[in-house]
């Protein structure tokens, strides 16, 4: 699973939401809230005009590390809440590989709708925190075991 936009669609008020309500070292809130607040953009075109700096308020900057810890903490409740769905969960930043075993008992047909309802599921708690799947790049794999028949 692909997040589409990740860092983009991270809002500037959840972050600072969650950074208050979760148990940081206090020393810690001061740089990563100037990390979501204090951004600023200029647009330069081919002929070396500039606009003026513009306040950037939503997502967060990539390429430097504390915006990787910001977004993997932002989205920790949301992967607890996914990983209670799947036999196995294997997030990193925002990808995450997800397994899904079929029981000794479960029918092909009822593997493939429990492989569904699990899709539709992800999909819903990922919205909740603004998250997007990028379909291209977001697919399931299941794979159907048939136990061994054994001959006396």
């Amino acid at each position: 699973m692909d997040l589409k936009g990740a860092y983009d669609r991270v809002t500037s008020d959840k972050v600072l939401q969650f950074l208050n309500s979760k148990v940081l070292p206090p020393e810690w809130i001061p740089y990563l809230s100037h990390v979501v607040l204090n951004r600023h953009l200029k647009v330069v075109s081919r002929s070396n005009q500039g606009s003026s700096w513009l306040h950037v308020y939503e997502g967060l900057p990539q390429g430097i590390p504390s915006s990787c810890m910001l977004f993997v903490l932002y989205l920790d409740e949301c992967l607890r809440k996914i990983n209670k769905l799947c036999d196995h969960s294997y997030p990193f930043v925002d990808d995450n590989t997800l397994i899904l075993i079929q029981q000794l008992h479960e029918s092909r047909k009822a593997f493939i709708a429990r492989v569904a309802e699990i899709n539709q599921k992800i999909k819903a708690i990922y919205s909740l925190y603004d998250a997007q799947l990028s379909e291209p790049k977001s697919f399931i794999i299941a794979i159907h075991f048939r136990p061994k028949q054994v001959c006396l």
